[in-house]
This record gives C-alpha cells, structure tokens and sequence, in this order.
C-alpha cells in the first residue's frame, strides 16, 4: 500500500467549527446577510429595510423586510400571483412580470405609510408617502439617480444621492416652509439570496419595478438587460432602449410570432411543440402587437389600486375533512384483537378458496369428494 499523507490532523478537527444550518443548506449567505441587516451605529435604531425578490417555479416575489431584535419582520409583500387580479394571467414569472411585482410592492408599501401632512395656510391633511414619491410613469428603461444637495432644504452639510425621480424629491423638500416634518424617500437595498447576479436577470426588472413605483433603491445598469460590458466604447455599453423592450415584453412577443412561423429546428414532433409553445398567450389572446398593450394596462391598473384584495374566508370543505381525518386512538387490548380478527378471515378465506379449488379439480377430473 503506498504512503497517503494525511491533510487533515487531529489539530484541524479539532479547531472545525461547523457551519450554520442555513449555510449548509445552501439557503442564505450570510456574508450577505451581514452586510444588508448590520446597521451603523450612529443611526441608533433606525430600521434598515431590505428589498427581498425571490423567483419559485411558477411565481416572483418580493418583499420589504426590516431586522429585528426577534427576528425579520415583513413589511409590505407582493406576488405575482396576484398579477392575474390586474389583466395578466400568463407569464407570471418572466421578467415583465417580475417588473409588475415590483411596481405593486412599491405602490403598495408607499399607499401604506401614512402622515400628517401640514399644507401652505396651516391647514393639516391625511397624506401618504405614495402621493409625494409618484415614480416613474413613463417606463424608459433608463437608470433614475441625482445628487442631491441638502444643505439649502435640511440644513446638512453633505450630499446624497437618490434613485427617485428629481421632481418628486424636490418638491417635496420645499413644503420645509410650510412643515417641518417632510417625507424623505423610502430607501430600501436589493436583497437577492443565494441566487447569482448575471446580466438581465430577473431580479434586476423586480427592482427596476420597485424604483419606477417610487421606492429609493441603490443600483447602477451593469446588470440590467442592454449593457455589454465588452463593448470598446463607454458610450455604447448601455443601451436603455432594449431594456424597456424587455420590461414592456416586446422581446417576448417577437419570439411568440417566430415560434408561430415554425423558428424551432426541424425535427419529428416539431410541429407539435410549435403549437404547444406560447399556447396559454395564444388562448389568453397575447401577441407580438398586444402583450405590450396588455402590460400598459396593468401597470396603469396597479397604479390605480395597489391595495391588497381581502382574504377570503377560509372554510373547510368535506373533501378536505376526510383527508386529514385523524385515526381514532385504539388501547393495545384493541388493536391485538383487531390483528386476530384480520389474522381469522385471513385463514377462513384462505381454507374457502382452497376448498373451492378442490371442487374445481373434481369437476374437471370427474371425481367425487369422498
């Protein structure tokens, strides 16, 4: 046997320390997770809130989720199974739809948080935050930032920066004249999880929603959908354009008509599949030239009402009364004479199947049973 050197000594086991549940697992990095919830100390405890998008097999969600001292706490959500209630019921986990989520959450959340707000005269008012951060009406595809210089509203010698619309921000900023509590924008920061962040990937167009819907979220366009990063010239890495076609789903509906046309490779069964494919856009009535129109529509409907739907009711049918019927406790006396019943019908129906077969070999042979 030839010589194996050992690596790992008594001294390395030792000193192993065994990783978090969730890091084995798979499910949270929490170098991450260290980075989004840690707040700096001079902010005492003022709640550092996280953008969070996950994307399952059927659905996007995303959340606005803040840190705790007993744990996460969820502020506002929204599902893209809820898109269906606004005009969309196909596609729910593309990228239009992860774009819709996050116009919804961001509606949504900013509806939510309501305030005082004192008008020019004196005259005080029930307001919310959604009607001083509107966000982006128009979807351009194109990043929203400014620097704001504070000292001439707030008083503070510094500048920030902001992801909302310049307009919302400073005309919020000069009723300081008129109310000494104005509404900052909602920051929140991207919240990804263990998935990686490519270009164009879907949590990008979640984000992209959220900022369009008025909600103050740090991001730069490496990562969304029209920026190559291999192109020569600075000016000609970012192309806003081809990220709006992919937000109003144009890019979709070119791909809908080609597949119409028969664009899979040739091949058995290749028929078939180009019929299949899109089949629930072709029966909900979407094409190249109406899937956008449709989007224009539900970002103009979760504009209007982005007030969650009331729950139902919960009632427990019959069907689901029988499936989590529980069995009925039985002593040990019981169930030792239920096993010795089975264990006599089981030998009686053995001997009466036996007796039967007997018959049946007399009849053939033409015999008696004596």
């Amino acid at each position: 046997m030839p010589y194996i050197k050992i690596t790992k000594t008594k001294s390395y086991f030792k000193r192993f320390q065994t990783k978090f549940r969730r890091r084995r697992e798979g499910k949270t990095d929490y170098a991450q997770r260290h980075k989004l919830v840690v707040q700096d100390k001079n902010k005492y405890q003022t709640p550092k809130h996280r953008l969070v998008v996950r994307i399952t097999n059927r659905y996007v969600i995303t959340q606005i989720v803040r840190t705790g001292v007993n744990g996460d706490v969820t502020v506002a959500a929204a599902y893209s199974s809820e898109l269906p209630r606004y005009g969309l019921t196909v596609g729910l986990k593309n990228y239009s739809a992860a774009y819709c989520t996050g116009l919804l959450l961001a509606r949504r959340l900013l509806t939510s948080l309501k305030q005082t707000v004192t008008e020019a005269g004196g005259k005080q008012r029930e307001g919310h935050l959604g009607e001083a951060y509107k966000g982006n009406m128009e979807v351009t595809g194109d990043i929203v930032t400014f620097e704001a210089d504070e000292a001439e509203h707030a008083g503070q010698r510094k500048k920030n920066t902001y992801w909302v619309a310049e307009d919302d921000y400073y005309t919020e900023m000069d009723r300081l004249d008129d109310d000494d509590h104005v509404r900052r924008p909602f920051r929140a920061y991207l919240d990804v999880g263990v998935r990686a962040t490519t270009v164009g990937n879907r949590v990008f167009g979640a984000l992209k929603g959220a900022v369009d819907g008025g909600l103050d979220v740090p991001h730069n366009v490496k990562n969304f959908p029209g920026y190559d990063r291999k192109a020569e010239e600075e000016d000609e890495r970012w192309e806003p354009e081809e990220h709006r076609r992919r937000i109003m789903g144009e890019t979709l509906g070119e791909w809908i008509t080609a597949v119409a046309d028969g664009a899979l490779a040739e091949g058995e069964g290749v028929a078939a599949r180009n019929q299949q494919q899109f089949s629930k856009y072709a029966a909900a009535g979407l094409t190249e030239e109406t899937y956008p129109t449709k989007l224009a529509e539900v970002h103009a409907a979760i504009r209007a009402d982005p007030v969650a739907a009331p729950k139902k009711p919960f009632t427990v049918s019959a069907e689901l009364k029988a499936k989590t019927k529980k069995t009925k406790k039985i002593s040990g006396d019981e169930r030792r004479a239920k096993v010795a019943a089975r264990w006599e019908k089981y030998q009686s129906d053995k001997k009466a199947a036996m007796a039967s077969r007997v018959q049946e070999l007399l009849a053939v042979v033409g015999g008696d049973d004596e």
